[in-house]
């Protein structure tokens, strides 16, 4: 994550640019970047060029956006990082007397977070095997352009901060990536927003229009009105002015020996005003370089509102890009995707024959991913989270309070990792930066990570500050650091019974709180904390003080009667119900490729996966130490998960406590009852 310390911007204002839409019509400019931009981006000294797989542009995202829902959809979780063009500094000379409360410290990160944007995301899919005990990652890294693409009377303003600027030079960012050939987004509150502008504009009357005035010194336009007064009655006059429309081109308003070639715009829009103001009963319609008069006829201007408002509308979900990835990860529908742009064709132009089943494919991602968001993974989720609902959501709300509980809202579980590291750290902040618990990770074997043959880009080489490679560092810490916490506070029984400690292979490891102590010992008195530790909200943290003295109530529930979604998961666990009336939420069990809930018998929209055919489908596989991840229903979630570090703030802490709003779903699509 940057910490810049410059005080220069750059602010840019952007309104409707237009498209690029296919490769072979850019120019030869864009084409090189097309080519090139992984390789700009990877700052791998090598003179070969990695995967393309991993690095996703403008014009192969239609196609490659398919590829990506599908590995979000059999993901055990995913992980996310971001790179920004700016994040908040204090102005020189402000005090720094205190810590801030965390209140204050999300007022200024949300100030940033609208004035900066999102350059690049790394979203890693990380796919579980319970069966081998292996975890499969797929890294995507994806440059987002903050340019708008489409017609859709929407304006964005963005910035850059001269610090972060300089940083992601440092780190060999390549700036033309994004505006060039970056993904395009827009947020929920835009989409909203240009649809809302969209049926303003076609419902418009002539009431809607000032009266047309012009002046007695406008000599010319006064001239034009009269011509144009002439040339609409006379042509009503006509036998076929009922039938046939009135054109209105250069020859018919000039006096040149030469008329031009076609009406100029002021001409174009004197014309528009002069009969939508003297004419009630006609229409303009604007014609390649001309202008075209027709009597109004409401049953026609209805369908071409319509027809109007579909294509909006269609701009619209074209213009979403990166969000429909998001929405997925948040279990939300993407199905107004056409899937029709996931089609690619070969140099003939004819369908390339592995995507005849693209329809079904894409149906059957919507029901693996519909209701059922997936774990989100990031390392200082804080500030990450603040950008991305800024970007992604809409305006963000005034109070920390009010942000969690969207956030929880948005994503039920939700991991930090430099929360985890740093569990119950002292007053003096450990270091925890991502690359330090990468590399102590690095001594453990267990469990097992590896990825997938077409994301290989990272294997021979550190991308740090490269999304896509901070995103897997991170699905690779939360799987180890994870393993390794829970296996050190779950005794193992020797031969005897007794407590026989943790096996002779795991290594030193750990994450050092303390440099000056035995990082063994450290985390020995950390991981040894209260299972029943209770979760309060962000509100109730930060007046610890004040609740003290409150006596609680017993006898009534609380909606925080559950304080997370791990709460929910662990409701039942005490009680002895036969296998087939187990109704628990399992947030643990969300598809994965070894789920039995996922076997495609159960839903009859698509073909069985020749991949999946011969799968063992096997119920939950029992927790082993080191071999997996905690499940997502263990106890050890209800104290490490939901949990945003916030180093240099009174509380230290941001805890996603569900607000009175949120609907959080199961497995079944049937709403948890906090």
């Amino acid at each position: 994550m940057l910490v810049v310390g410059l005080r220069k911007a750059l602010h840019i204002s952007v309104r409707r640019t237009p498209i690029v839409r296919t490769i072979s019509s850019c120019t030869g400019y864009t084409r090189r970047l097309c080519t090139l931009s992984e390789r700009d981006n990877s700052q791998t000294p090598s003179s070969e060029s990695p995967p393309k797989n991993m690095d996703v542009n403008r014009f192969q995202f239609p196609a490659r956006l398919l590829e990506i829902l599908t590995a979000v959809s059999e993901s055990h979780f995913v992980a996310l990082d971001l790179e920004l063009s700016g994040v908040p500094v204090r102005p020189y000379g402000a005090s720094h007397a205190g810590k801030q409360t965390l209140q204050q410290q999300y007022a200024e990160i949300r100030l940033a977070a609208q004035k900066y944007t999102i350059l690049q995301v790394g979203l890693t899919c990380v796919k579980e095997d319970t069966i081998d005990g292996t975890y499969e990652l797929k890294p995507f890294n994806v440059n987002l352009s903050p340019t708008l693409s489409e017609r859709l009377d929407v304006d964005r303003d963005f910035s850059f901060h001269s610090g972060a600027v300089e940083f992601l030079n440092s780190v060999g960012f390549n700036f033309q990536a994004p505006l060039a050939i970056g993904v395009p987004y827009l947020s929920r509150d835009e989409a909203k927003l240009a649809e809302q502008r969209a049926e303003e504009r076609l419902s418009r009357t002539n009431d809607f229009y000032e009266p047309m005035i012009i002046k007695p010194e406008e000599t010319e336009a006064l001239a034009l009105q009269k011509k144009i007064n002439l040339l609409v009655k006379n042509w009503l006059k006509t036998p076929s002015g009922e039938a046939e429309p009135l054109t209105i081109g250069p020859s018919e308003i000039t006096s040149l020996p030469v008329p031009p070639d076609e009406l100029s715009r002021y001409e174009k829009r004197l014309i528009h005003q002069i009969v939508r103001s003297d004419f009630e009963k006609l229409v303009t319609f604007p014609r390649r370089g001309t202008i075209q008069v027709q009597h109004l006829d409401q049953d026609r201007e209805d369908a071409i509102k319509r027809q109007k408002m579909k294509e909006t509308k269609e701009r619209i979900y074209r213009q979403t890009g990166f969000r429909w990835v998001i929405e997925a990860i948040a279990g939300r529908s993407f199905a107004n995707i056409d899937w029709q742009t996931f089609v690619e064709y070969n140099e003939e132009g004819q369908m390339i024959p592995a995507n005849f089943d693209i329809k079904a494919r894409f149906q059957r991602t919507q029901h693996l991913l519909q209701n059922k968001p997936r774990p989100v993974v990031g390392h200082n989720m804080f500030l990450d989270l603040i950008y991305l609902y800024q970007t992604f959501i809409g305006q963000l709300p005034e109070t920390v309070e009010s942000f969690a509980s969207k956030i929880n809202e948005l994503f039920p579980v939700i991991v930090d990792t430099k929360y985890v590291a740093t569990h119950e750290c002292g007053d003096i902040n450990p270091m925890s930066s991502l690359q330090q618990i990468a590399e102590q990770m690095d001594q453990h074997d267990k469990p097992t990570t590896n990825t997938h043959g077409n994301f290989v880009k990272y294997d021979d080489y550190a991308a740090h500050h490269e999304a896509g490679y901070d995103s897997m560092l991170t699905a690779r810490v939360a799987i180890k650091l994870s393993s390794k916490l829970e296996a050190d506070r779950t005794p193992v029984e020797g031969p005897n019974g007794l407590d026989a400690g943790s096996s002779e292979d795991d290594g030193p490891g750990g994450v050092a709180v303390d440099a000056g102590q035995d990082s063994e010992s450290t985390l020995g008195s950390v991981f040894q904390t209260v299972k029943s530790k209770i979760v309060v909200p962000i509100k109730e943290t930060m007046t610890a003080s004040k609740s003290s003295k409150k006596t609680p109530t017993t006898n009534q529930p609380s909606r925080f009667a559950h304080a997370t979604a791990f709460d929910v998961l662990q409701e039942d666990d005490a009680k002895d119900t036969p296998a087939e009336e187990d109704h628990i939420v399992q947030f643990d069990d969300l598809p994965t490729a070894t789920d039995q809930d996922n076997a495609l018998e159960t839903w009859d929209q698509g073909p069985v996966d020749p991949d999946l055919q011969d799968q063992n489908w096997t119920d939950e596989v029992k927790w082993v130490p080191r071999r997996l991840m905690p499940r997502w229903t263990a106890e050890f979630w209800q104290e490490y998960g939901n949990r945003l570090r916030v180093f240099g703030t009174q509380e230290s802490l941001c805890v996603l406590a569900p607000g009175p709003d949120s609907v959080i779903k199961d497995r079944d699509a049937e709403p948890v009852q906090w």
